[in-house]
């Protein structure tokens, strides 16, 4: 099992059974609480630091969004939007912890990720959500047949993606 020990506190003890078809794996941290991996879902227990997350996916957010801005002034306009949404996972991430108290799925989706984190929002933040979703795509798989994008509509998109993300962390 992987850890972040920014996420996680060091793991003492780990232990791994199969049941019928489920296979689950518990790791022991300091404080007798638990982390569990059951089936690629992730539970955490008590030992789960739920500032730490938000702060973790928040300034992971801030990173990126940093690189984005730096990829579009170097003409990687793909790269750059890819990183933009990454941003916007990652800040959405964040509040899925916040409400949930618990690991966030490993998706990408970000109106997936705001109805898990239970968020509202109004019908142009929900059409830049879904439409932003393109940029993970291209971002992850290449070969998919690539749509060019104007460097000014690219600046653009990176400012309304800059401006969700501020209000996301308004949110928190």
């Amino acid at each position: 099992m992987e850890t972040q020990s920014a996420i996680w506190p060091i793991l003492y003890f780990k232990a791994e059974w199969q049941s019928g078809r489920r296979k689950a794996t518990v790791a022991f941290c300091a404080g007798s609480c638990a982390y569990w991996k059951r089936e690629n879902r992730h539970f955490a227990g008590a030992c789960m630091d739920v500032d730490k997350q938000v702060e973790y996916w928040t300034a992971s957010s801030a990173e990126d969004l940093g690189a984005a801005q730096m990829l579009l002034e170097k003409g990687y306009v793909r790269q750059g939007l890819f990183f933009a949404h990454w941003a916007l996972e990652k800040i959405l991430k964040a509040h899925v912890v916040r409400t949930r108290r618990e690991v966030p799925p490993r998706i990408h989706n970000l109106l997936r990720l705001a109805q898990l984190a239970g968020l509202t929002y109004d019908g142009d933040r929900e059409e830049f959500l879904r439409r932003f979703d393109a940029h993970q795509l291209e971002g992850r798989y290449p070969d998919l047949q690539q749509v060019a994008i104007h460097p000014a509509r690219a600046r653009e998109q990176l400012q309304k993606a800059m401006e969700t993300a501020q209000w996301l962390k308004a949110q928190l």
